[in-house]
């Protein structure tokens, strides 16, 4: 890997590797804090298509965010058995993410992992953090800081992404 990238600067890197249909993903196993069956969310009213609401983890209340809809790869029910939620943690604030399944936690050398090219582009991919070798496959490694922001790429109202912006600290507050 380039050494521009800071993300991935170790020799090893663990990957919580998820999948949402029948595409891959993985996400970097130092922002991860646990896996959880899916528990019941309260829907926040107003917020953006992509936020399924919050639930409460043991008395802390989490935002939880849809990747298939962050993604924008579709809406599938998210009730099935092997639906999970990530719990994440970035700047001492938590957040869970949706996912249809997580299949493994996995090794993978720091160098299988690259940046993408930059033939690719749209606003799409500063959700990527990079893109994992694995064998003849590919993974796609996300960026979980990029995922929880709300910015320009988030088709929104200011106003929707205002009172987000408030859940979210009101939630990071208590």
């Amino acid at each position: 890997m380039e050494e521009k990238d800071p993300k991935f600067r170790r020799d090893e890197v663990q990957l919580v590797v998820f999948q949402l249909g029948k595409e891959r993903f993985g996400l970097d196993i130092m922002c991860v804090k646990e896996i959880i069956k899916l528990p019941p969310i309260t829907r926040l009213p107003h917020a953006p298509a992509f936020v399924d609401g919050v639930m409460n983890l043991r008395g802390e209340v989490i935002p939880v965010i849809n990747l298939r809809k962050r993604l924008q790869m579709g809406d599938r029910p998210v009730t099935t058995r092997d639906t999970r939620i990530i719990v994440g943690e970035l700047d001492h604030v938590r957040v869970g993410l949706t996912v249809d399944s997580v299949t493994e936690v996995l090794r993978l050398d720091a160098s299988c992992i690259v940046p993408l090219p930059d033939e690719v582009s749209g606003v799409w991919t500063a959700f990527i953090a990079g893109v994992g070798k694995v064998g003849q496959h590919l993974l796609l490694v996300l960026n979980l800081e990029e995922l929880v922001r709300f910015g320009d790429d988030t088709p929104q109202s200011a106003e929707q992404e205002q009172d987000l912006r408030q859940v979210l600290e009101a939630v990071a507050a208590s």
